[in-house]
């Protein structure tokens, strides 16, 4: 993916996670400050946690509340239709369980943010990293949040 440019250095960032079912926020702690300091990024930039509705709760939720980051969540089927880089067989547990072929890498993109890292998997997630262009993160549908969720 692109390599940051100096002026994109304190950009804020969005980070899309796919997660396992039962995934708690320490396990993707870890695999996120992993993937951010390998490539350089700070941890305080992330303004964005971006998701599958399906992940609205639990560990991704209890991580994007410690980062004090939003949390933007996108159903399956306007995951499946970005154009991401990297996408999982039709075939695959990820498309038989949520019925998208990106969750991280689709999440990030479907923010409006510009994908800079690819997805990185690691025990029981997924991790992709996006650089929100102003005005920050449009999204590109209305994301469902979990106020709508506890409003219904």
């Amino acid at each position: 993916m692109d390599d940051e440019t100096v002026s994109d250095a304190t950009a804020p960032l969005v980070v899309g996670i796919g997660a396992r079912s039962g995934a708690g926020a320490a396990q993707i702690r870890s695999h996120l400050a992993s993937v951010l300091a390998e490539h350089g990024l700070e941890p305080n930039r992330v303004q964005v946690v971006a998701t599958i509705d399906a992940r609205r709760e639990g560990g991704v939720a209890d991580l994007s509340a410690e980062l004090v980051a939003e949390l933007r969540t996108f159903p399956a089927t306007l995951l499946d239709a970005q154009p991401v880089p990297t996408r999982s067989s039709s075939g695959s547990a990820v498309v038989r369980a949520l019925g998208t072929a990106s969750v991280a890498e689709a999440a990030v993109v479907a923010t409006g943010a510009r994908l800079i890292v690819p997805k990185h998997s690691a025990a029981g997630s997924t991790i992709a990293v996006g650089l929100t262009t102003p005005p920050c993160a449009r999204p590109s549908a209305a994301p469902s949040t979990s106020d709508e969720k506890e409003s219904s």
